[in-house]
């Protein structure tokens, strides 16, 4: 299983912490968050990790891990990131965005799951907002326990049984990498 971490973002909501780096190599507790996430990575046997890489890309200097650039950074979102490195997206995939920070338990699901795409979600986010109510989540729409829409904005909360939050990991099988190239190509070919 190999592993693309989403890194290209300037985190601008990070203010002066974000300045001089990117938001992926911010300090927490003595170690930056691309440090936490290729630890617990390779804790799980997983070492062929790839970052791909945006703001100040030349600030990533860790050892044993192949950087690929996205010269769009500054006006594409995580779909554009990941699909510069499409070439690195088949067999068994970790797909993980560059601001989260997650403990073993999670990963340790996630990687038990069989499904072709897995992709876990907090369907008790709200507590997590109490305090900041209007903060960002990217919303999961699920119906009959499947996901059908993933966003930041569109999902009506009307529903709130059926509204999770993405927490930012995407696991996929040999099918699931294909699936998921696939239907990029296709929609690429549309637009």
């Amino acid at each position: 299983m190999r592993a693309i971490i989403l890194a290209a973002g300037s985190g601008l909501r990070l203010g002066e912490s974000t300045q001089d780096i990117p938001k992926t190599l911010v300090d927490v507790n003595g170690k930056s968050i691309l440090e936490r996430q290729i630890s617990l990575l390779k804790e799980y046997g997983i070492n062929e990790i790839f970052v791909v890489t945006g703001y100040k890309r030349e600030k990533h200097v860790l050892k044993n891990i192949e950087y690929i650039f996205n010269p769009r950074y500054s006006e594409t979102e995580q779909l554009t990131s990941m699909m510069v490195a499409r070439g690195k997206i088949f067999g068994d995939v970790l797909i993980i965005f560059e601001d989260i920070v997650f403990d073993s338990d999670i990963l340790q699901q996630v990687l038990a799951s069989n499904d072709d795409i897995t992709i876990p979600i907090d369907m008790d986010w709200e507590k997590s907002y109490e305090e900041e109510p209007n903060k960002p989540a990217d919303k999961v729409l699920i119906k009959q326990k499947k996901i059908v829409q993933i966003s930041a904005k569109e999902i009506s909360l009307e529903s709130k049984n059926e509204v999770g939050e993405f927490l930012g990991i995407i696991k996929l099988s040999i099918d699931g990498s294909r699936i998921l190239v696939k239907k990029y190509e296709e929609l690429k070919k549309i637009s």
